[in-house]
């Protein structure tokens, strides 16, 4: 049953309204006219009216002696993180795989297959071969229309010997890097004519001087050589079923692990782990993958209903969301806390009911 307010002559009356289910249809039956709204507001009746139905109401009168502060609470849960990422996991079939892996195995997981970010400026075979071959780049995506569309990037495929390269660029990033590096040189050129003994302990303007006797100067020449890097990075991979585009797209996508190690020292507050052993080694990284595999699949379920949402604040709003057990008139409730601007969506695209506001505990 609901409250509904009706217009009849000039006047809103509020009626008490009870859904019926008759022969297959959904009807609705006026229970009772209450009266007049304005003239139940203005004389109290109205508040009166729902505070004594409240006396009947024993989860309405357990949630507000709560927000008074009159219900104790005796501990608190945190729920939201645990409901939606372990149905994931089952629904991934997770638990079967980690067993089968484990089965005489002594806990260690095969990492024979890598991708490697090489470092440009570190690597003699990157910038003196790989950097300097030809070639067309492939565009895997084009230039942004809006501040939230992925990073431009094109890719190149380079052989030496039996080591594959991918060059990627992305060209926004290296229009950036181009104008970072003219302001440094631009400035260079104005400090220098007040002297350089301050330079030198600047590392961004040291790696642009050459000394010729007791003074510094602008090294033109490295000037031009660091614009060999504007924009670019390198990979270099054995995999040989993934094409060039692939690769960079796969490689791309290793700074939500990054997010995820984050995101476990400081929402889950785990302690640091230092590892000595390589089984201890795979089965770090094994979990990291697992914890991006379940956020992979949250953020796809997402995408799906049309929701994108921000990463961080669906972990907030996930861990925000939680029980408290509270006791009133000798009974013990659980009671949830207010859901986030996230949740909702978060719960529909995992197939999760939402708990109820307040809960029972039956002894």
């Amino acid at each position: 049953m609901f409250f509904r307010q009706k217009r009849s002559r000039g006047h809103v009356y509020l009626q008490i309204v009870e859904n019926r289910w008759e022969k297959g249809r959904s009807k609705q039956r006026v229970v009772a006219t209450v009266g007049r709204l304005d003239q139940l507001q203005q004389g109290g009746q109205l508040d009166g009216l729902l505070q004594s139905g409240a006396k009947f109401a024993e989860a309405v009168m357990v949630l507000s002696a709560h927000r008074r502060g009159d219900g104790p609470a005796i501990r608190n849960r945190h729920i939201g993180p645990a409901l939606i990422f372990a149905r994931l996991w089952e629904e991934l079939h997770i638990p079967q795989v980690v067993e089968r892996l484990l089965a005489g195995r002594r806990f260690g997981l095969p990492i024979e297959r890598i991708l490697l970010g090489a470092r440009l400026r570190n690597v003699k075979e990157i910038y003196e071969e790989v950097l300097s071959r030809g070639g067309r780049y492939r565009e895997v995506r084009g230039p942004r229309e809006k501040s939230t569309d992925p990073s431009p990037l094109k890719v190149k495929e380079v052989r030496v010997e039996d080591r594959r390269y991918v060059v990627c660029l992305n060209e926004e990033q290296a229009r950036k890097d181009r104008a970072d590096r003219a302001a440094i040189v631009e400035s260079l050129r104005e400090q220098l004519k007040h002297g350089d003994k301050a330079l030198v302990g600047n590392k961004g303007y040291r790696k642009y001087l050459s000394r010729e006797g007791p003074k510094f100067s602008i090294d033109e020449a490295k000037v031009k050589w660091e614009e060999r890097f504007d924009g670019k990075w390198v990979l270099q991979t054995d995999l040989e079923e993934l094409g060039a585009e692939e690769t960079a797209l796969q490689y791309k996508q290793l700074w939500t692990v990054e997010e995820i190690f984050r995101a476990a020292k400081t929402l889950l507050e785990t302690r640091p782990i230092f590892h000595k052993c390589d089984e201890t080694i795979r089965g770090h990284v094994f979990c990291s993958f697992l914890g991006l595999l379940l956020r992979k699949e949250l953020q796809h379920r997402l995408e799906l209903q049309g929701q994108k949402l921000e990463w961080a604040q669906v972990l907030r709003d996930l861990e925000a969301l939680q029980y408290t057990a509270v006791e009133s008139d000798g009974k013990r409730f659980l009671l949830r806390s207010d859901l986030g601007s996230t949740t909702a969506d978060v719960f529909r695209a995992a197939g999760v009911a939402i708990p109820p506001s307040v809960q029972k505990i039956e002894e």
